[in-house]
């Protein structure tokens, strides 16, 4: 769907309109599960980049301290 833009003055003072084009396709209510999926697969080796359940009761919040650099 395009809708253009108000006018707007440029360098040389005339006024002239800009179309704006959004996508909005279906699949994007699913596109934070997918990253979150890629993610999870790529580091699955990575114990370092996991949190446990046990860590997490144990320390809390500051269990995210092993994070920081």
């Amino acid at each position: 769907m395009c809708r253009p833009a108000p006018a707007s003055a440029n360098a040389e003072g005339d006024r002239s309109q800009v179309k704006i084009r959004i996508e909005d396709p279906p699949r994007r209510k699913h596109s934070v599960f997918m990253g979150g999926s890629v993610l999870g697969d790529l580091m699955k080796t990575r114990p370092d980049f996991w949190i446990t359940k046990e860590e997490y009761l144990e320390q809390g919040l500051r269990v995210l301290d092993k994070f920081k650099q």
